[in-house]
């Protein structure tokens, strides 16, 4: 699995909650980087807040396996 960090304009946005604006014939992200994750037959893009959304949820799924 590859993971990197990229600058926006040449990534794209994030694949979960998309947030854009128009602003005439262009798109702006609020976002200057995404987290891009490569695995075996999947891709996928984050935004820093929808990978720390991710992450903590993970952590309390762990917690919950070793209770």
């Amino acid at each position: 699995m590859e993971i990197r960090i990229e600058k926006r304009k040449k990534a794209g946005s994030c694949n979960y909650c998309e947030r854009a604006t128009v602003n005439g014939n262009w798109v702006q992200y609020p976002y200057d980087e995404v987290i891009h994750v490569k695995g075996n037959q999947t891709s996928t893009r984050f935004c820093k807040d929808c990978f720390k959304k991710i992450s903590d949820f993970n952590q309390y799924v762990k917690q919950g396996e070793t209770e």
